[in-house]
């Protein structure tokens, strides 16, 4: 059960962030800016954030995803290395070199 609601999570994210990005940053950012430039009285503010909801349609539709991934990830448990461990039987120097070689310092 758990794993279905992660996955419909996931696709719900996906879904999200393609809504964001075409709809309401490009169509909608287009759609401002046409309708402010056939409007008699033309208002430079809602034509530049017409354009700054073009520019910014991209960032914003990866954090909307990101905002619903967060918990997907939650819910179907993420998956982590076991801690590094070298054998009980081998000498402290061996040790701090495994340690060191496994972790990449």
């Amino acid at each position: 059960m758990r794993k279905a609601i992660g996955v419909t999570l996931v696709l719900c994210a996906g879904a999200i962030g393609v809504w964001v990005f075409f709809w309401w940053g490009l169509v909608g950012g287009v759609m401002q800016i046409v309708e402010q430039v056939k409007a008699p009285h033309t208002s430079a503010l809602w034509v530049a954030l017409g354009v700054v909801r073009v520019l910014f349609a991209g960032p914003i539709a990866v954090m909307a995803t990101k905002l619903v991934i967060i918990p997907a990830k939650k819910v179907l448990g993420t998956r982590t290395k076991p801690p590094v461990t070298p054998p009980e039987d081998t000498p402290e120097e061996e040790v701090e070199a495994h340690v060191v070689t496994e972790c990449g310092n």
